[in-house]
Parts: C-alpha cells; structure tokens; sequence
C-alpha cells in the first residue's frame, strides 16, 4: 500500500498523471482553472483560480465567503501541514 499522509491523501502521485508540486512548480496556465490535492474528492476539497489567488471551495471548505484566496505555494498544503501535489480539476465543475 502506497505511503499517506496524516490527513489520509497519498504521498506520492503515479507518474503518468500531470500533476504539479506547487511549493516548486510554476503554476498552471490559466486553462487550469480548479485544482485538488492529488487523491481527494473535488467536491469535497478544491481550489479554484480567483483574483489575488486560490479559493477554497466544496462541501469541506472553512469558511468559504470570508477566507481570503491562497498564495500557489500554499494550495498543495493539507489540514495536516504536509505538502501535496495537485492536478486540475477544470473539467469537474468550480
């Protein structure tokens, strides 16, 4: 069984999925509109690309109206503090 983080998500992500580590990766073009952390449910959890940032969005999200937007460094970072990748969840809805 693959390696997991406190917060229950994978460690690592299978090579042939595009994915980006976003404490080092560049971020996305603006076709990649929403992101997840890699192994959790974008209904649940995602981000979606907004002025100034990353928005929490979903049935998980704290305080959606009233939380600021997050850097792209600090998108991949779960509840847990541990640093995830992410990949675009566009095409599922924001």
């Amino acid at each position: 069984m693959a390696d997991r983080c406190r917060c229950h998500l994978p460690v690592d992500v299978p090579l042939d999925i595009q994915h980006w580590w976003p404490e080092r990766d560049p971020e996305p073009g603006m076709r990649v509109r929403a992101v997840a952390l890699y192994g959790q449910e974008p209904a649940f959890l995602h981000r979606v690309r907004v002025k100034g940032g990353w928005h929490t969005r979903g049935l998980g999200a704290n305080h959606p109206g009233s939380t600021p937007p997050k850097s792209w460094e600090e998108v991949g970072q779960c509840w847990a503090g541990e640093k995830h990748a992410v990949v675009d969840v566009t095409s599922c809805g924001s």
